[in-house]
């Protein structure tokens, strides 16, 4: 809280813009909430936003009751002398799918949607501190902070989609004027490792020029969607992997977890009755209920996989569908045509994923396998299967 006290007083008593606060708290060493050396602005921003750290009184809790996002029954209970900030529990949704690369192998990817504000829940918490004035101050320090425009001019076709493949951060877009005397500008993909976090974080040094490698992945794809049954077999390819990897029958391996799920539940009311006519210790109560809880993450972790296992089959498929019928039958000057946007549209269904060698090659992989880097002549070479 010493550290939360003192980015309040930087931004909101000495005008500090959050990237010279991230500055002074890794000059003086402060490692962030979860550790490492350097701060992200986004953590910062949050930080300053979270309604923890903004005291409320009494008669603003009870405002929270009518709205519906605090128990009457909580509010009752707490110190009508004393100020309490609000932590939301169930602010946002998260969903948990598993993707696989062209290798064979998984990785999760997190989508993070915001419930509406009428499904919150306030939970008080205890005073952080923090005076009011300096929190209101510093929100207010930061209220028109915007990222900025780097897509308004021009619809960058890789965005999201290319990754650097030295340390895995997704490229970021920038743009560099001409020159004096020149109109115009440069547009760069580039990896934000070095600028957020320091010189020496990622070897990347330099960005690549975002219409040469555009025109070079296009090129690419295009050669792809002329060819549509050798991509058919490719994606049919995938989605046979994908299907393997369901081991058995998913919905008896559901069943089974959630028979264990039901068993744990009545070991735990027989474990809380034995321990309440004293066979049992509280001690031992304890490591039973914990090897229970254990054996529920287990289970519910098992029925979160194959769910996911599952979703990404049928997105997989329901993309194969749409690639095929909007796509697949396209003259040549059908897809020259496509705008930037729509060629942006198809690389998503496509799964494509564009990664930036330190030595300047760049791997493409997606629905139709990996292709290897790049040679000299600037010409894709022969995918490797």
């Amino acid at each position: 809280m010493s550290t939360v006290r003192r980015v309040y007083q930087l931004v909101a008593l000495e005008g500090a813009t959050l990237h010279r606060v991230k500055k002074t708290l890794e000059q003086e060493g402060i490692s962030p909430p979860k550790g490492g050396r350097y701060w992200n602005k986004k953590t910062l921003r949050e930080m300053i936003l979270d309604d923890v750290h903004r005291p409320l009184t009494p008669a603003e809790i009870g405002g929270l009751v009518s709205e519906g996002l605090m128990s009457a029954e909580v509010a009752a209970g707490l110190d009508p002398e004393r100020c309490y900030g609000v932590w939301w529990y169930n602010r946002r949704r998260y969903v948990r799918t598993r993707d696989k690369k062209a290798d064979g192998s998984y990785y999760w990817r997190k989508k993070i949607t915001y419930r509406p504000r009428s499904e919150w829940v306030a939970v008080p918490v205890p005073d952080s501190g923090v005076p009011r004035e300096h929190v209101d101050a510093a929100r207010e320090a930061i209220k028109d902070n915007t990222r900025p425009v780097d897509g308004g001019y021009r619809c960058w076709e890789l965005a999201g989609l290319m990754v650097c493949g030295v340390c895995g951060c997704r490229m970021s877009k920038t743009r560099r004027t001409k020159g004096r005397g020149y109109e115009g500008y440069y547009h760069y993909y580039f990896c934000p490792t070095r600028v957020n976090k320091g010189q020496d974080a990622c070897p990347q040094l330099r960005g690549f020029r975002a219409e040469q490698v555009e025109a070079e992945v296009w090129e690419l794809v295009r050669s792809l969607m002329l060819d549509p049954w050798r991509l058919l077999e490719d994606i049919e390819m995938m989605i046979e992997k994908e299907r393997n990897t369901l081991r058995g029958d998913p919905a008896r391996e559901a069943s089974h977890w959630l028979d264990r799920i039901a068993a744990a539940e009545r070991k735990r009311g027989g474990f809380q009755d034995m321990a309440a006519e004293g066979l049992i210790t509280l001690e031992e109560l304890r490591g039973k209920l914990a090897e229970l809880d254990g054996l529920r993450k287990t289970a519910e972790r098992e029925l979160r996989a194959i769910e996911g296992r599952k979703d990404a089959l049928r997105q997989l498929e329901q993309d194969r569908d749409a690639l095929m019928d909007h796509y697949a039958n396209m003259a040549p000057e059908a897809l020259d045509s496509l705008t930037p946007e729509e060629r942006h549209q198809l690389y998503k269904i496509l799964r494509l994923r564009v990664i930036a060698g330190a030595d300047r090659t760049l791997t493409a992989e997606g629905m139709f396998g990996e292709f290897s880097v790049q040679d000299e002549s600037g010409t894709w070479v022969t995918p490797l299967r």
